[in-house]
């Protein structure tokens, strides 16, 4: 042997071991860099650890904060929204990964720093979740369901007023893929559908695209249900204002599925009162948990719910997530946020 060089048997040993009872040496040998690390902050994170192991075993995890990681050794890091301090602690990051519903969140916060990409996971579970609330609060008040409530609790028969679907104008903000999933189930119930987006769309079959502000203004003009699925960012802060709400049309309805700061409260709360909005089915706040002081809460024309209308499951998102993973490690990211966008 040659003189000065030294052999770890210890190491030779467990590989031999590795080799005898199939396990893999990369399990026994941990990598530097942990494939991903989790944010101990999000709600149940041991689920999504369990989900993606269950999905690729050969991933390693870990977790941030951590007594046995070092900062440095955190390169792609899973929140929802973490603190500031967290980001500003992992100064080695290639890359964020947002697990949460809206990306504007984690954008809006500031921390994570602009030479770092922020992945966004793709769930048509979640879709699909979105959907059926937005469908399930429009039927609602389009059969008058809850009127029926109210008068059945006081045993009163007595037949309200319906229109036909077709006669019904649902206009929503947003065309991502919750919007866009929503716009065809609703036409393909009957109602007349719009939408509202950055840019007009040319390839939505029986749907009208508006755009911009005036083009906000005209699609409210005719609309009797305005559906919100939009992200908050500078351009969408506010954007369901006083003079939004008294274009739509007299008796309209809203839904909100997308962010509670695109509703300027103190208008829609007037706009309830003085009889030109119906009411509105809500799911997002400005602040969450909604104030038990809130005005809402009192309001017999509101629906308040508290951010069900999509909620997580980690077990149906880890194969985006692994996608991500993968596409990270080949230097070929597909499906980042736009940080001049907000989303």
């Amino acid at each position: 042997m040659h003189e000065g060089l030294q052999v770890n048997h210890t190491v030779i040993e467990e590989v031999l071991q590795a080799t005898l009872y199939g396990t893999s040496f990369r399990e026994m040998m941990p990598p530097k860099y942990p494939d991903i690390v989790f944010d101990r902050a999000i709600p149940d994170v041991e689920q999504w650890v369990h989900a993606l192991r269950v999905h690729a075993p050969e991933l390693h995890c870990d977790y941030w904060p951590s007594e046995t990681l070092d900062a440095g050794a955190v390169r792609v890091f899973a929140t929802f929204a973490a603190a500031k301090e967290t980001f500003e602690a992992l100064d080695n990051l290639d890359l964020v990964v947002s697990l949460a519903r809206g990306d504007d969140g984690l954008v809006a916060s500031g921390g994570v720093q602009e030479d770092v990409p922020i992945a966004k996971l793709h769930d048509l579970t979640q879709v699909d979740q979105v959907t059926e609330y937005i469908v399930a609060a429009l039927t609602t008040h389009h059969l008058r369901l809850e009127e029926y409530a109210t008068l059945a609790k006081n045993r009163m028969w007595a037949p309200l007023e319906m229109k036909v679907p077709k006669d019904v104008h649902v206009g929503i903000l947003g065309v991502g893929a919750i919007g866009l999933n929503a716009a065809r189930k609703i036409k393909s119930l009957g109602f007349s559908v719009s939408v509202w987006s950055r840019s007009v769309r040319r390839d939505l079959s029986g749907i009208q695209s508006f755009a911009g502000s005036a083009g906000l203004l005209t699609m409210c003009a005719n609309t009797n249900v305005l559906v919100c699925t939009l992200p908050h960012t500078e351009k969408t802060n506010g954007l369901i204002n006083a003079q939004v709400l008294q274009e739509l049309a007299a008796g309209a309805y809203v839904i909100n599925v997308g962010r509670g700061q695109t509703v300027v409260d103190e208008a829609l709360i007037a706009a309830i009162r003085d009889g030109h909005i119906s009411g509105a089915m809500l799911d997002v706040f400005s602040t969450e948990p909604l104030p038990a002081t809130h005005e809402y809460w009192a309001m017999p024309e509101v629906t308040v719910t508290p951010h069900i209308a999509g909620f997580t499951v980690p077990e149906a998102r880890v194969g985006s997530l692994t996608r991500i993973l993968s596409e990270y490690r080949s230097g070929s990211l597909t499906s980042l946020v736009d940080r001049m966008e907000g989303f």
